[in-house]
């Protein structure tokens, strides 16, 4: 997999070097993230007597780095992921078989483990963009299956709508940043996290 992987990474900072100096940005948590996050957290978590209340706020904390994670990542990948599958047809099968690994792990949203130690609202967040994530290999492979977990679950609706926004947002690396601020919108996590100039 290591040349997909290469390619994906040398994209990926091309279209920061691409982006005119004021465009370019990170993402950043807000003040209140942690707070609310170990808040949502602790409340699950005194619902289900076998997780240790030591072990809560290494959980919070995890949760939070993971949507910050997704939410810098998945718009993103998506728009190298898809120029990587157009122009470079032949890491396709090395594409694939990286891909396949990741929409594995974007499943564990949905398992019952996961609901017993994560609050709903990270849960929904999460699920939401692993939806849209998912939906877009399932257009790009002709493979509707790949989504019908997220559809069953109820989040096909805000995976399409995060969808739209990379279709509506032009590819361009200086509308990045806009991106990732309309996901996090439509997921509601714009209440935690923020995008900062360079």
């Amino acid at each position: 997999m290591l040349p997909y992987l290469v390619a994906f990474q040398c994209l990926l900072a091309l279209r920061t070097i691409e982006a005119d100096k004021e465009s370019r940005f990170d993402l950043a948590s807000k003040p209140n993230m942690a707070g609310d996050v170990l808040k949502l957290t602790t409340e699950h978590a005194n619902k289900n007597p076998s997780i240790p209340e030591h072990a809560i706020p290494q959980l919070a904390t995890q949760f939070g780095n993971g949507l910050g994670w997704q939410l810098r990542s998945f718009p993103i990948a998506i728009r190298v992921d898809r120029q990587i599958h157009d122009d470079h047809p032949k890491l396709r099968p090395l594409q694939r078989k990286n891909i396949e690994q990741q929409l594995q792990e974007s499943m564990e949203a949905l398992s019952p483990s996961i609901k017993k130690i994560a609050p709903k609202e990270i849960i929904d967040a999460n699920a939401s963009m692993s939806s849209a994530f998912t939906q877009f290999w399932a257009d790009l492979w002709n493979e509707p299956a790949l989504s019908t977990p997220f559809t069953a679950a109820g989040y096909k609706p805000i995976g399409e709508k995060l969808l739209a926004l990379n279709a509506s947002i032009a590819d361009d690396p200086n509308k990045d940043r806009e991106l990732i601020e309309s996901w996090a919108k439509a997921v509601g996590i714009d209440r935690w996290f923020q995008t900062v100039a360079r």
